[in-house]
């Protein structure tokens, strides 16, 4: 399938009254000069198409913990997502919700345990993880983790800040 994420902690007041187009353009990809920056503040995250498997796993093992709308919100898209430019914001309280859920994950335990359940939704959404070398262990568990806890600092510290995120999708 192939596709990116990427995440973009913000004030919320940069984000209000902006149209789609305007949302997309506040994400840098890798390739702009700003990202290295960015990233290295954790200001901005991207990933491959495990980001969506990190919030299948957040949803899976947060479930009856009292973190489930958190873990809901970055499971699925903004509200506000618009299927052309494929962007989204989530307010300051979303976030919040969010890092509280993030920042309880086990990561590396949630996917061992939870690892075939994982790959049953991947091979269901028509993401071929097996296909990458995914397993519970070594290097490809090792990116799901790095990406996972990099997500769960980006959400803590817009959190933290009272900021918003803006989501962007690209295929």
């Amino acid at each position: 399938m192939g596709i990116d994420l990427g995440w973009r902690r913000i004030a919320p007041e940069a984000v209000a009254g902006r149209t789609p187009e305007g949302l997309a353009g506040l994400v840098p990809s890798p390739f702009d000069d700003e990202y290295a920056r960015m990233a290295e503040d954790r200001r901005v995250v991207w990933t491959d198409d495990q980001g969506v498997l990190v919030g299948v796993l957040l949803s899976l093992c947060t479930e009856d913990t009292g973190y489930e709308a958190g873990a809901q919100a970055f499971a699925q898209q903004p509200p506000d997502f618009d299927d052309e430019e494929m962007t989204g914001t989530l307010d300051p309280g979303t976030v919040r919700e969010i890092a509280a859920a993030m920042a309880v994950a086990e990561w590396r335990t949630w996917l061992r345990a939870q690892f075939d359940l994982v790959m049953t939704f991947a091979a269901d959404a028509g993401l071929d993880p097996v296909a990458e070398g995914a397993a519970p262990e070594g290097p490809w568990a090792d990116h799901f983790v790095r990406y996972a806890e990099e997500l769960t600092d980006l959400f803590g510290r817009a959190a933290a800040a009272g900021e918003a995120v803006v989501v962007m999708i690209t295929a």
